[in-house]
């Protein structure tokens, strides 16, 4: 059997785990059935030993009933025990648990959902001291079912994470970042909390007079899982009764989300919301207690844009997967997504943009947000299927007390001449050395010949790129021809400033950094609520890249000049010339700094869903959108 066919299996084995035990326990551990197992070992004949170190307060009492060994294969496995132990102890290359030790017969046992389950005949009740439960075993004869015998899932939790071998790795260590390893083994309790519910309370920014969807987890500790709770809110003399459903399973600490309409408030400043949960599953929380977290009232919250700018090119073969992600952002989110790309590859590129970056590039495809957050434009931060939206969320979600909206139109007959017009609020005084900077953007870019086709490495890789959206490259030639390319880099505002050094692959490269912005574009402190206004004029008459006018967008950003990261940023479409003149401009729709995104039946979403939304900004406007 191949290795890939017996991971495949496994993967599969362990995802029946919950429908092969009965669930009589509250079980302690890190895998629960949703996430994805990989293998670690030393690819030798030596004994192993995995343990996870219970330290939580609120298990005090709970009885360590038994354990669940995750286990490959039985094939060449010999002494396997399971244990429980105050301390970590090795004696003679030999783990000594402190407390019991319970064989397990390797001949007479069974894998069931890719676990032998163990239950102690002396149980242990859980103190304030914590404990170390685990497993042994030795490997006798090495075959390739067992050379990684360790089952790990993806985890950050060092007390979830120790492991020893008697050669290999003598010493008991936690291996979370060496080996970035977290035990797949779960922990079998009982005696302890049968409906209970903590939460973690997240601190919010919130807009003056505007309701807002409270989103916060809560964490099952109960051996019944969690099918509803009941909880009271407060805020600023204002209070509520709550009740909502969950999907929650008996696993300890296994998250769920629940969420409530805050009610408007209308006096700025810092409020304390506070928050109890009741009931769960109908009956006495029997963790029930106060949890508080801090709202931000601010006049006026922006939305935060993040500032997308990818590195890419017609003869980079792996840069398809960025221009799908690219695409594919666009039409998830919409006018909140600002995305550049620059082509930047190689020269013979037909919209090679230059030698001249805003960030320091390693590679291609890919993609900084705000300057500040470097990850792959298709896969994000993992290492297969789409997960660039999931980065870009985390960035977009943060907190930014600087909004910036803009108008972009052509002032000529000829359509050579584009002004922009941007308007930068503050939700409180912020002094600092912070700058503006323009970019223009093209989509529709098309050509003929092969210089305009797309160097493509993803050819018949369909088994690693399942997604349609990849289908043009899984299913395509080597150079895709009849390309069309969007978000590309056209024009900026200012040249580079200055020459900067970066070690890539062992080798030095000098960049020209163009990442200042224009001096002297917003004031030494940006007042709150005091619009700061600043025009820029492109050029555009003897640019050879330019096809579609229609096409143009421009892209602000507020750069933060002592750092250098993006504060926040925006982007539109140039509007044509009219007869009229610059003074279109003022007649536009006024600028908004924050939009609420409603369906169409009424129900707030926290962003644009494909088909039509209803948009509400914070100056009283309702207007519809369709995404595609």
């Amino acid at each position: 059997m191949t290795k890939t066919r017996l991971i495949l299996l496994m993967a599969v084995a362990f995802l029946s785990t919950f429908s092969s035990f009965a669930q009589n326990y509250l079980i302690y551990g890190a895998y629960d059935g949703s996430q994805q197992q990989s293998f670690v070992g030393s690819t030798r004949k030596e004994n192993y030993d995995v343990a996870v170190h219970i330290t939580e307060s609120d298990l005090k009492g709970t009885t360590v009933k038994g354990v669940r060994i995750p286990v490959i294969s039985l094939e060449g496995i010999s002494n396997m025990s399971a244990w429980i132990s105050e301390k970590l102890t090795v004696s003679n290359s030999v783990n000594v648990p402190s407390v019991t030790s319970q064989k397990v017969d390797v001949a007479q046992a069974t894998i069931t959902g890719g676990y032998i389950e163990v239950i102690f005949d002396q149980p242990y009740r859980l103190t304030d001291q914590g404990v170390y439960v685990g497993y042994s075993f030795d490997i006798e004869t090495l075959v390739a079912e067992n050379e990684k015998p360790i089952v790990s899932v993806p985890g950050n939790n060092p007390e979830w994470s120790y492991m020893r071998t008697s050669k290999t790795y003598p010493t008991w260590k936690s291996r979370n970042t060496s080996l970035n390893f977290t035990s797949a083994m779960q922990v079998l309790l009982t005696d302890g909390v049968k409906n209970g519910v903590t939460a973690s309370l997240p601190e919010k920014n919130i807009q003056v007079n505007r309701s807002e969807t409270y989103v916060f987890d809560i964490f099952n500790k109960g051996n019944n899982g969690v099918s509803s709770v009941d909880f009271t809110w407060s805020v600023a003399g204002k209070e509520g009764n709550v009740h909502a459903t969950a999907n929650i399973p008996a696993y300890y600490g296994k998250k769920g989300s629940v969420s409530f309409e805050l009610p408007a408030i209308d006096a700025t400043g810092k409020h304390q919301l506070s928050i109890q949960i009741n009931k769960v599953n109908g009956v006495d929380n029997e963790l029930k207690q106060p949890f508080t977290t801090d709202l931000m009232n601010y006049a006026v919250v922006p939305v935060h844009r993040p500032l997308v700018e990818e590195y890419t090119g017609t003869t980079c073969g792996y840069c398809p997967r960025g221009l799908v992600g690219m695409d594919k952002m666009n039409r998830m989110f919409g006018d909140d997504f600002v995305g550049v790309s620059y082509h930047q590859y190689a020269s013979v590129d037909p919209m090679d943009f230059g030698y001249i970056y805003s960030n320091p590039v390693s590679g291609y495809p890919i993609v900084y947000l705000d300057r500040s957050v470097e990850t792959d434009p298709y896969l994000g931060n993992e290492t297969s299927g789409f997960h660039f939206d999931e980065v870009w969320k985390g960035v977009r979600d943060q907190f930014s007390p600087v909004g910036v909206d803009l108008t972009a139109q052509f002032t000529d007959e000829a359509q050579t001449v584009i002004a922009v017009k941007s308007v930068t609020s503050a939700a409180y005084d912020m002094p600092g050395n912070y700058r503006l900077t323009y970019i223009l953007t093209g989509d529709s870019l098309v050509g003929k010949g092969n210089q305009w086709g797309q160097t493509n490495y993803f050819v018949e890789k369909t088994a690693s790129y399942p997604d349609p959206d990849m289908s043009k490259y899984t299913g395509g030639s080597d150079i895709e021809l009849n390309m069309v390319y969007n978000d590309v880099a056209l024009a900026w505002s200012e040249e580079a400033v200055e020459q900067r050094q970066y070690e890539v692959q062992g080798n030095m490269l000098t960049y020209n950094i163009h990442d200042s912005g224009i001096e002297g574009s917003l004031p030494e402190t940006l007042s709150a609520l005091q619009p700061a206004e600043h025009s820029y004029v492109f050029d555009i008459a003897a640019n050879k890249v330019v096809q579609k006018k229609d096409k143009l967008s421009v892209v602000v950003a507020i750069v933060d000049y002592d750092t250098r990261k993006i504060i926040n940023a925006n982007k539109v479409l140039v509007r044509p010339y009219s007869a009229t003149g610059i003074s279109d401009l003022e007649s536009q729709e006024p600028m908004k700094v924050t939009k609420s995104y409603y369906s169409i039946d009424g129900k707030r979403l926290n962003m644009p869903q494909k088909g039509i939304n209803i948009v509400r900004t914070s100056d009283g406007k309702t207007f519809k959108v369709y995404v595609r």
